[in-house]
């Protein structure tokens, strides 16, 4: 797995580093491969103090998780929130996925504005970036299909049986348009989440600290 900051990147995993480099915002274009450190200066400079001491972390990990997947052009956030949503939640507790949510309404309005901002040849253009709601309906489906599965899967099971267990976890967890974080926590609990052995110290400690949330 990557360094310092990161969880790996094998199978598309979460590649996350801390800081945000030394890229200023200016009239220049940037190349794609600077677009993260780009968009961190910027988080760092603006939503990042609007959003709680503890959870700033996993809100720049998901920050990076989204420029690392962008290079310019459309962008339609609500396929790429789900998709990116599907790639992280193998890799990651919980928690983190709890930590985004809480803070969607300040990570949307900063997606909103600053992707659009990146100076780079190829401008981006976001369209469909999920509101609250739409945010929390798609992690809570997530969610659900995976507790569905982890439960079933030393249990002779068919994908109807998959399926329906997953939408009765969705009706259970998602009450008046809300994630019940509580009742994610109870069904999550028998589960268990092992921290991947190849990963740094940095990453390790973040995730260890992220589990007792």
């Amino acid at each position: 797995m990557p360094k310092q900051g990161k969880v790996a990147k094998a199978s598309r995993q979460v590649r996350i580093k801390n800081g945000g480099g030394n890229v200023k915002r200016q009239g220049r274009l940037i190349d794609p491969d600077q677009l993260e450190g780009f968009l961190l200066v910027r988080y760092a400079l603006t939503a990042r103090r609007h959003i709680n001491p503890s959870e700033r972390e996993s809100c720049q990990r998901f920050l990076q998780e989204v420029a690392s997947r962008l290079t310019g052009g459309n962008v339609v956030m609500d396929q790429f929130s789900a998709r990116l949503v599907g790639d992280l939640l193998p890799q990651l507790p919980w928690q983190f996925f709890m930590q985004v949510a809480n803070n969607w309404p300040t990570l949307r309005q900063f997606l909103g504005r600053e992707l659009p901002a990146v100076p780079l040849r190829d401008r981006l253009r976001v369209a469909s970036l999920p509101t609250e709601a739409e945010f929390n309906e798609l992690l809570v489906a997530k969610l659900a299909r995976q507790i569905a599965a982890l439960t079933l899967l030393n249990k002779a099971s068919s994908a109807d049986q998959r399926e329906m267990l997953a939408t009765a976890m969705q009706q259970t967890l998602y009450q008046n348009g809300q994630i019940s974080w509580a009742q994610v926590r109870v069904l999550y609990a028998p589960l268990g989440y092992t921290v991947p052995e190849n990963v740094d110290d940095g990453t390790r400690q973040w995730l260890l600290d992220l589990v007792k949330v």
